[in-house]
């Protein structure tokens, strides 16, 4: 009985493989046509050991560029090959203090302070690396609290600074829009309002191309620079308000982004 069962047991497996074989062989026998060009490709499965340059992912190395009227000295040897540009233009501000003693002048960026601007990027571009550029009024990125100029001398500078951002889109991988508060951190000031912040970034999007990615510190004020103005329950995407302001921005929704 027990051979007999095992013969029936056979019996089926072999059923079952043969009708697996014909599926096979029909499926072979009627390729779809799309399949006729199709060549067969030999697959390497190996490890590709090949440095891949993500300058976009990983560390990077902070380096501070203090900014003056005049006597400016760029950054002649970047660290590295992704950096995070800390450009702090404190001296250009009446609220932020230099020295014990005394504090900066609120007035226009001059010449020399945005060739060194411009000079450093193009060392860094002879590097061979990119850079996060974030620009702030602390002095040497201390932390210190109130040092934002008068509104109106942020949007000046804003556009003084716009034309030597749009010229340098290769190797800047994103504008931090620090120009408020401690470590240009958009807190520690005062004078930070979300209206504020919203104008002065929304000029720096109009002076400089769709390239440059422009981000602000918090969820906040990145939805108040896109219009929203209810940002606790509009700013996801599938309520209407967040719909007609995509539809408006149109590419600039991409641009806007926090650190």
């Amino acid at each position: 009985m027990q051979n007999l069962t095992y013969i029936k047991d056979m019996e089926r497996q072999g059923f079952h493989i043969g009708i697996l074989a014909a599926l096979l062989l029909s499926v072979s026998l009627n390729a779809p046509l799309w399949a006729a060009g199709l060549t067969l490709q030999k697959i390497d499965t190996a490890d590709a050991l090949k440095t891949l340059d993500n300058y976009d992912r990983g560390f990077y190395t902070p380096q501070v560029l203090h900014l003056k009227p005049s006597g400016n000295s760029p950054i002649t040897k970047p660290s590295g090959k992704f950096l995070h540009l800390r450009a702090e233009i404190s001296e250009f501000s009446s609220n932020a203090p230099i020295s014990e003693t005394t504090y900066g002048v609120s007035q226009d960026l001059t010449e020399d302070a945005l060739n060194a601007l411009q000079t450093t990027l193009d060392n860094i571009r002879a590097n061979g690396g990119y850079t996060i550029v974030r620009i702030c009024y602390d002095p040497w990125y201390n932390g210190k609290s109130n040092v934002t100029p008068d509104h109106k001398w942020v949007l000046r500078h804003v556009e003084q600074l716009a034309p030597v951002l749009s010229k340098n889109t290769d190797v800047i991988l994103a504008l931090e829009m620090g120009m408020h508060g401690a470590y240009g951190e958009m807190h520690s000031d005062t004078s930070i309002t979300y209206e504020r912040v919203s104008e002065a970034v929304n000029l720096m999007l109009k002076l400089t191309p769709p390239e440059l990615k422009i981000l602000t510190r918090t969820a906040n004020y990145s939805a108040a620079v896109l219009g929203f103005e209810n940002w606790g329950v509009d700013f996801h995407i599938d309520s209407e308000k967040f719909k007609q302001i995509a539809s408006a921005k149109a590419d600039t929704l991409y641009r806007v982004g926090m650190f």
